[in-house]
């Protein structure tokens, strides 16, 4: 079973990929490969020592993914959660409140649907991916933060204060960078999730 300091380190090593890359060009888009090992790890440790007695989706499949059981909970009390969960996931939304103020445009929320994928991996990062693209990923974990006594156990990065704070820090920089939604990427060096997941089998 991975650590929390594995998870942590790990973290680290592609946030530093995806800075690096992201001093070559202006906009990077959303699909290239390292945003999306950047939002596989955030999940990662986002799962790490969830507690198994939380809100479940009666799914199984679902059922295993603790990260997007967490922001299902989050949302019934936190706002952006609860903004981002109904948008990215609305066939789990039961209701939705019609005059909330949505903190993406239609036309992205439709893009991000798009792009769900069809494997269980990118359907759990999608929330992840587009919060970074609106640069509300770092807001949307500190609500995990907050409330990590009720969600996670000592084991967990979230529930351990100095490694949280480390893993905060880590998600100022890619917080700050501008990801592109709308523009083409080359297929050879920006592989869509799909893809990636292939060659991960």
């Amino acid at each position: 079973m991975d650590s929390a300091d594995s998870m942590l380190e790990n973290c680290k090593r592609k946030v530093k990929l995806l800075m690096e890359f992201s001093t070559t060009c202006k906009h990077i888009h959303w699909s290239h490969s390292s945003v999306f090992d950047f939002c596989v790890s955030v999940e990662n440790v986002l799962s790490l020592g969830g507690k198994k007695e939380m809100k479940r989706f009666g799914r199984k499949d679902l059922d295993q993914l603790f990260s997007l059981r967490i922001l299902a909970s989050l949302s019934q009390t936190d706002p952006l959660c609860e903004e981002v969960f109904r948008h990215c996931y609305p066939s789990l939304t039961k209701q939705s409140s019609k005059n909330s103020t949505a903190p993406v445009s239609r036309q992205k929320r439709k893009e991000y649907l798009k792009h769900s994928g069809s494997s269980l991996l990118e359907y759990s990062i999608l929330w992840i991916r587009a919060c970074l693209v609106e640069k509300k990923l770092s807001e949307a974990v500190k609500a995990f933060i907050k409330n990590a006594h009720l969600y996670y156990s000592s084991q967990s990065v979230i529930n351990n204060e100095v490694n949280a704070d480390i893993f905060s820090f880590l998600l100022s920089g890619p917080c700050s960078m501008r990801l592109s939604l709308f523009r083409p990427v080359h297929n050879l060096t920006n592989a869509s999730p799909a893809e990636l997941v292939e060659r991960m089998k």
